[in-house]
Parts: structure tokens; C-alpha cells; sequence
């Protein structure tokens, strides 16, 4: 699961990076502001659906590759030390720190505060209008903030202007152009996109992008219909007006300079055709990216599961040689690895399973898997790897070691097998593939 989010993250950010530099490479100069805006929002679209759909196509690839594999099932390791069993001391396992998962409950965080941020200022704005005197300006309802000289912003459908602020028809007109054209949606989007990829600075400068296109946008609209001097001098008095609402599409939102050279550039003529076949190109790169897989290595024994721990005990938990009896020994096998392993097999649709998961089986395995003295007292360890076939009804057979290190350590590893509980057979309702359970055995160290 770690992996995967992880993956997603860094797929999502190679897209948006490939969407950045399409836009400011190739559409840099160009002035159809309308075919920006479709590229941008489809680029965003496909740097987070894309990583998603292909992350199950790449489950089921890697599961259909492990069907033509040598059928043995390995299960993990288990790590069987000495431990002192004392009623007034608890038995402290070490597990060291799992820096990836620390990483990513960090990234987390601070993603969820940024979300949060943006609802907040979403409640603001909504609140604000309850707070409001109504102004109809033909079709167009103005929301006066009291005692206010603010410049004006829209959001949604809604055009906001401090009570003391005069408002020409190009400011309106230009409001009016982000309302029809749902452009507050677009800085929703953007605030997400900055939210969720906050530690890629690309998707903060495409952020930036977008505004600038909408701001483009309305300013092609209001000057279809107004004198494009007094337009932009509307826009130079604009710079006199109070800070902008950054959530909100306002009148001065961008830089004046650069929407004013935008106004006087002539119109670019239209090459879509070369415009949408690199697009398409581009596509088509983002669709690899999405769909690349970890290769994984070959083997000459390939394994459907294979997983292993070694966990060292603390040594406030392990005793000497001497003061330990046989008796039930537990596993030192950490949380994580269990749970990991837990979700491979469950994964595999033609593989028996023990109920409640590995977990319980590994839990079993620990509580009753005895070290024999005579092993403690010859200070023998190792491991021994045991084989084993479950039957339709969920028994087990044919138990045996395919790999020895004594007699002694081999019965014990079988006599625990053999006393298993019944595990869920496989969906074939045959006989299963034979499962190998390495079993390590280990002394402390003096």
C-alpha cells in the first residue's frame, strides 16, 4: 500500500512536470487561451486518473507472470530466539523505525492541512456573502463589502467589490467573462493540485500558469466589446486597489504588465494541428510513465510469495543459554512484515490460506514451536525448511524437511506443522502446490 501511494506520487509529479514544460515551451506565445486551458485541465486529469487506473493493471500483470512460475509457495522466514519467560519482566521485541512510512504520514499531513486551508477559505468566501449588501447591475449581482474600498473578484457566480469601490464596465464586463466561463472551478483545481504534489515545485509554477490563463481569458472577452486603451488603462488603476483575494478570480490577479503586452500581441495564427499531435505524443509518453512497473529479477527457483524478517530481541528480553527451558518460544517477526505478507497472499487466488491471514499462522507458529534442550544445551542453530501440502479439507500432509540442520531442530519444525489447525484449502479443490516454511532457529548471543 506504501509502495503504491508512493508510485502514484511520483507519477502524478512526472506528468505535471511533462504538462509544464509542453505549456511554456510550446504554448508559451500562443493566444488561443481557450486550447491552453483544455490542455491544462486535461493534462491534470491524466496525471491522477492515469496512475490510478494502471496501478491494477500492474497487479494483475505481476500475478498472471507468477502463474507460469515455478509453483513452490514460500512463506516467510520464521526467526525462533531464546527468550528468558519471566512473569515480572515484559518480553520487548526491537523493531527498528520504518523512515518511508514516517515520510509519507509527514507528506500526509501536510497535504491534509493544505486541503484543509483551502476549505476554509471556500467557508470564508461563503460566509462573507451573508455579510453583504446586494447590488444588481443588469444581469450581474454585486456583493458590497461594508466599509471596504477592496478591488473586485468573482467566485463562482458571485462578483464581490468593496462598498466604496466604483466599477466600470470593463471591470464588470471582465467578472463577467470568469463567471460564464466557470474559471473559479479551474482555481479549485489548481489549489488541489498545489495541495496534493506540495513538495513538486513544478505544479506550484503551473499553478501560477493557469491563473495567468485565466486572467488572459477574460481579458480577451471584455475587450470584444470595449476600446482596448481605455481597457487597459482600466487595468493600470487597478494596481491602486487593495491585495488580492488569492482564491478568488480578481480584477488585478496577475501581472499588469504581462496581461497588458498579452492585449497587444498579435493573435498567433493557428497551428492545432501540430498544437494536438504533440499533445497526443505527450500523451502517449504519460501513458508509459503510468503503466512502467518495478521489473523485477529473475530466478532460476521463482517464487509466488517470498518474504523474509530477521528481527534481533532486545537484550533486556533475552536470557542465557542456561536459564532457558524448552517450552513455547515466540516469533520475533515485526508487525509490518506480517501485514506486507498478508496482502501477497491473499493476492494469490490459487494458494491455500490459514485462517485469519499469516499473521495468525505465524502467531501459532511462535507459541507453540518448541526449541529442544538437547539443541540449547549443544548450542546448535540454523534452519530448517519444511515442506508441506494442504488437502481439500484443509488438513495437512506429507510434511517433510527439505532442508536439515539436525534431527532434533527437524522434528520439532515438523511436530509443529503437523499439529496445525485446519487451513482454507485452495479454490482448485485439489491437492495445493507444496508450501515451504523456512524456520530459523537461533541462540542468543553471549
Amino acid at each position: 500500500m506504501i509502495l503504491s501511494i508512493v508510485l502514484f506520487l511520483i507519477k502524478a509529479s512526472l506528468i505535471i512536470i511533462g504538462v509544464w514544460l509542453f505549456v511554456r515551451l510550446i504554448l508559451g506565445r500562443d493566444t488561443k487561451f481557450r486550447r491552453k486551458r483544455i490542455i491544462i485541465n486535461s493534462g491534470i486529469a491524466i496525471a491522477f486518473l492515469l496512475p490510478m487506473l494502471t496501478a491494477g493493471t500492474s497487479v494483475h500483470s505481476t500475478a498472471t507472470q507468477s502463474e507460469t512460475t515455478d509453483p513452490t509457495i514460500t512463506i516467510p522466514a520464521i526467526s525462533i530466539p531464546i527468550y528468558m519467560t519471566s512473569r515480572d519482566e515484559p518480553q520487548i521485541s526491537a523493531t527498528s523505525p520504518d523512515f518511508v512510512t514516517i515520510g509519507l504520514v509527514c507528506y500526509a499531513t501536510i497535504a491534509g492541512l493544505l486541503i484543509m486551508r483551502l476549505f476554509i477559505r471556500i467557508l470564508s468566501v461563503a460566509v462573507l456573502s451573508h455579510r453583504c449588501l446586494k447590488e444588481i447591475s443588469g444581469s450581474t449581482t454585486i456583493f458590497r463589502i461594508a466599509d471596504s474600498d477592496s478591488g473586485p473578484f468573482s467566485f463562482f457566480s458571485r462578483v464581490y467589490a468593496g462598498e466604496r469601490t466604483v466599477l466600470s464596465p470593463e471591470m464588470l464586463r471582465h467578472e463577467e467573462a470568469h463567471i460564464t466561463q466557470w474559471h473559479s472551478a479551474d482555481i479549485v483545481v489548481s489549489e488541489l493540485l498545489t495541495a496534493i504534489l506540495w513538495l513538486n515545485p513544478i505544479a506550484w509554477l503551473l499553478r501560477r500558469e493557469i491563473r495567468d490563463n485565466l486572467e488572459f481569458l477574460a481579458d480577451e472577452a471584455s475587450i470584444e466589446s470595449s476600446d482596448p486603451i481605455s481597457y487597459q488603462y482600466s487595468l493600470l488603476n487597478s494596481c491602486l486597489s487593495s491585495p488580492e483575494a488569492t482564491l478568488c478570480t480578481n480584477f488585478n490577479v496577475s501581472s499588469i504588465k504581462k496581461r497588458i503586452r498579452m492585449i497587444n500581441r498579435i493573435s498567433t495564427t493557428s497551428h492545432g494541428r501540430w498544437i494536438y499531435l504533440i499533445a497526443a505524443l505527450l500523451l502517449i509518453i504519460a501513458v508509459a510513465v503510468g503503466c512502467a512497473a518495478p521489473k523485477e529479477e529473475n530466478s532460476s527457483h521463482a517464487e509466488i510469495i517470498t518474504a523474509t524478517d530477521e528481527t534481533t530481541p532486545s537484550p533486556e528480553s533475552i536470557g542465557s543459554v542456561e536459564e532457558a527451558e524448552s517450552g513455547p518460544i515466540q516469533s520475533a517477526v515485526s508487525e509490518s512484515s506480517l501485514k506486507v505478507t498478508e496482502t501477497m497472499l491473499i493476492n494469490e487466488d490459487m494458494a491455500p490460506s490459514f485462517p485469519g491471514g499469516i499473521s495468525v499462522f505465524l502467531q501459532y507458529l511462535g507459541e507453540y514451536l518448541e526449541y529442544p534442550q538437547s539443541a540449547i544445551d549443544d548450542k546448535v542453530s540454523g534452519t530448517v525448511i519444511v515442506s508441506f501440502v494442504v488437502t481439500p479439507d484443509g488438513s495437512v500432509k506429507d510434511v517433510h524437511v527439505i532442508d536439515s540442520v539436525r534431527k532434533d531442530l527437524d522434528d520439532a519444525a515438523i511436530a509443529v506443522i503437523k499439529k496445525s489447525p485446519k487451513w482454507k484449502p485452495a479454490p482448485s479443490g485439489k491437492d495445493s502446490e507444496p508450501l515451504n516454511i523456512p524456520i530459523k532457529f537461533r541462540l542468543p548471543k553471549q
